[in-house]
């Protein structure tokens, strides 16, 4: 569940593949290294990461913890180390969706008895969130990096944009992608559309509601994610492409040979 830096060369994802789950930087010369391991909490409280997401300014970490027990929450860390605290006092599962352009609140999906709300809170700790959508979808929101728009699915396939104050809103109709992400200056969506075999990356213009396809990116490259909700696009600090989760299997037919019954 990559996700790009909103200043750098840099992004953050999530890993099991050293044995437990973490947190990963990687910086633009290639070089890695873990920001956040099991060990920021006590043994036995932890089992999974979700969605991590730098703070604009780079020094904090946001993320989702499923827990052992109990609902998915989301925490903030310091990328220096320390103990990570809670975003709320709210005890209904929260997955990280994305940090104002200042760094001070974060947007966030809550789910609570079958009903999915779009959900900002302040970034201080402990914070009591305030419901921005009472009933959404199931994507992820994503906040304009100028702060006037956070984006989110309305309903299964319909994508609609409401300002942080609550004031303003607009619909952006029916669009079949399962995120949408601003550029730069914050007058433009990506997302990308499933027809037929094909997966479009494409661009909207929100100024005239006018789509461009860009290109296809592969049906082997379709977005995708071992956990739920865990599909988000970022664009690259050149604004040139976006980055995104995908994912593969494969199964093989094996044959034992050269045993003997008892």
């Amino acid at each position: 569940m990559p996700l790009w830096a909103a200043k750098g060369e840099r992004f953050i994802y999530d890993t099991g593949s050293h044995g437990e789950a973490q947190i990963w930087l990687r910086e633009g010369d290639g070089a890695e290294r873990p920001v956040l391991t099991q060990s920021a909490f006590p043994p036995g409280t932890g089992s999974r990461f979700m969605n991590p997401a730098l703070s604009p300014d780079g020094g904090r970490l946001a993320f989702s913890q499923i827990p052992a027990t109990g609902a998915n929450a989301i925490w903030i860390a310091s990328v220096a180390g320390g103990t990570p605290v809670r975003l709320t006092n709210d005890s209904a599962s929260e997955a990280m969706a994305g940090w104002s352009p200042d760094g001070s609140r974060i947007v966030y999906r809550r789910y609570r008895e079958g009903i999915v709300s779009i959900m900002i809170a302040k970034t201080s700790g402990q914070a009591t969130p305030v419901e921005r959508v009472p009933r959404a979808s199931y994507p992820l929101p994503d906040w304009s990096p100028t702060g006037e728009w956070i984006v989110y699915a309305s309903a299964p396939g319909s994508w609609s944009l409401i300002s942080p104050d609550g004031k303003n809103s607009r619909d952006l109709g029916k669009i079949g992608t399962p995120h949408l992400t601003f550029s730069k200056d914050g007058k433009t969506l990506y997302g990308i559309r499933a027809e037929g075999e094909h997966q479009y990356l494409f661009s909207l213009t929100i100024a005239s509601g006018q789509m461009k396809t860009i290109g296809d990116v592969g049906s082997e490259f379709a977005p995708r994610s071992y956990l739920t909700p865990g599909i988000r696009f970022s664009l690259s600090p050149d604004g040139e492409s976006i980055l995104y989760p995908t994912f593969s299997t494969k199964t093989g037919l094996w044959m034992l040979e050269g045993f003997a019954r008892p």
